[in-house]
């Protein structure tokens, strides 16, 4: 999991121990109309991995 913050110019990346924890914080705020809202973007490797970005917009 990595979140893009500052409209996805930092990117900092979730340790797996901490992708719960994460998920509470945003899940609500997804494609939302309050002022802090995330975008959530999958990717898939071609042997099966899967990356999770969460773009921040202000």
């Amino acid at each position: 999991m990595i979140i893009g913050e500052g409209a996805g110019e930092v990117l900092r990346r979730v340790p797996r121990d901490g992708r719960e924890a994460e998920w509470v914080n945003l899940k609500d705020r997804l494609d939302s109309p309050e002022f802090n809202t995330y975008q959530a973007y999958e990717f898939f490797s071609p042997d099966g991995r899967v990356l999770l970005y969460f773009e921040e917009f202000c």
